[in-house]
């Protein structure tokens, strides 16, 4: 059968305009391979693993260029935008001090394996942003590790010391800081895991680092609104997908998801000290008291269509200690699912079709 589509497409193609053949090659993975020469498909394998090969935030245990092309670029289309969140810690001391992203966390993929397994949960957080009709999101990756002061082990059972509450990840964070030297934006995220099904995403966004003029928006407290969806890879390669929507200033951070899938994270955090991948989705920001004054285009593109948007007049005395704690819960959905096989079709993204479109038009 694609012996004969190829024959057939080499009879069409004299026919057709070049831009009609670019964008039906894009819309088509299987059309593109087609038509595309052996060289010329060599050629971009090759340009797709030296950039897989440069990115700083993955360390490769395995020749990247001996992959199958549509996997390369499969992987390059999912992996080059992904942000890796570092540990976020305290710096400075007194007033001065503040909570800044200090050092980096690199992945390192041993095999094939386990990029697929990464790919498989990238797929699925676009996946989860595509079924609720939510733009493409933001994609970002974290190791969950417990944080250090639950980490701990009694020295002589040799046994976790028991957690009281909540087990909470050790914070990770994010900091733009490409615009106003006044107004750097920084990313904070952390999850509380139990006790029982119960698991929390603490979500914040602040403005300003930790000066006099800083400010900050939380999922927890209603001050930020967001979609967000994670899919953790667990150890054997089985994912477990959570999706979390913080629609407006009326529902709190904290839910409930079923205790199944809060054990299988607090045993993997329990069973060894890599910590555990996963992959985040953020989209559909919403800032209910106030706006940053700077915002990078990354989060420029993940902003809600509703207004207000980044620049509007932030009110230092609208917010601060009147912030409401007890919030309506938002139920969270979770799935968890057995180690993925993964598709080798190529995936082409949405910017290169919509550029295809516009040049045909």
């Amino acid at each position: 059968m694609e012996h004969a589509l190829g024959d057939a497409l080499w009879t069409l193609v004299p026919l057709v305009s070049p831009r009609c053949t670019r964008v039906l090659s894009v819309a088509s993975p299987t059309l593109r391979s087609l038509i595309s020469p052996a060289k010329e498909q060599a050629a971009r394998a090759e340009q797709f693993a030296r950039e897989l090969s440069a990115l700083w935030y993955f360390d490769w245990g395995f020749e990247p260029l001996h992959l199958d092309g549509r996997l390369l670029e499969e992987a390059h289309t999912l992996l080059s935008p992904l942000r890796l969140l570092r540990l976020r810690e305290r710096v400075g001391r007194g007033i001065e001090g503040g909570w800044a992203p200090t050092e980096q966390d690199i992945w390192r993929l041993r095999s094939p394996a386990e990029l697929h397994q990464v790919l498989e949960a990238a797929h699925q957080v676009r996946g989860l942003f595509s079924e609720c009709a939510v733009a493409l999101p933001l994609l970002l990756g974290m190791t969950l590790r417990r944080e250090i002061s639950q980490a701990r082990v009694d020295g002589n059972a040799g046994v976790d010391v028991p957690v009281v509450g909540p087990l909470w990840t050790a914070p990770v964070g994010l900091e733009w800081v490409d615009g106003p030297a006044a107004d750097p934006l920084q990313l904070g995220l952390r999850l509380g895991l139990g006790p029982g099904s119960k698991l929390e995403i603490d979500l914040e966004l602040i403005s300003g680092g930790w000066s006099e003029w800083s400010a900050s928006w939380a999922a927890s407290d209603g001050s930020l609104g967001a979609h967000v969806a994670l899919v953790a890879i667990l150890p054997g390669g089985s994912l477990v997908s959570i999706v979390q929507v913080f629609p407006n200033a009326g529902n709190g951070g904290q839910s409930i998801c079923p205790a199944d899938c809060v054990a299988s994270l607090v045993a993997a955090l329990s069973e060894g000290s890599e910590g555990i991948r996963m992959v985040i989705g953020l989209g559909n920001l919403r800032w209910h008291h106030g706006s940053p004054p700077w915002c990078p285009p990354e989060v420029q593109d993940i902003l809600a269509s509703a207004p207000p948007v980044c620049g509007s007049t932030f009110h230092a005395g609208e917010y601060g200690s009147t912030r409401q704690k007890d919030r309506q819960q938002e139920p969270v959905h979770v799935m968890i699912e057995a180690a993925p096989q993964l598709s080798s079709a190529m995936q082409v993204s949405d910017e290169d079709f919509q550029d295809d479109l516009m040049m045909v038009q």
